[in-house]
């Protein structure tokens, strides 16, 4: 993922950098069992992180690794 650079006036920049936050937590619902971990671990991984999941413990199965 690359970064702006918007130039806000003359001679101001304004930059945007995306860099890895290093480990992210999801805690899945009950009720999205299966959406959350489909949301959330593609963006974590494609950006460099490491993922950690807390699956339900009414539905602990559904995020099957």
């Amino acid at each position: 993922m690359t970064g702006e650079i918007l130039e806000v006036s003359r001679g101001v920049e304004c930059r945007t950098e995306h860099v890895p936050l290093g480990v992210v937590a999801s805690i899945v619902p009950f009720n999205f069992p299966s959406m959350v971990p489909n949301w959330t671990i593609p963006n974590a991984i494609a950006l460099g992180n490491c993922m950690i999941i807390k699956p339900s413990e009414k539905v602990p199965l559904s995020v099957g690794v």
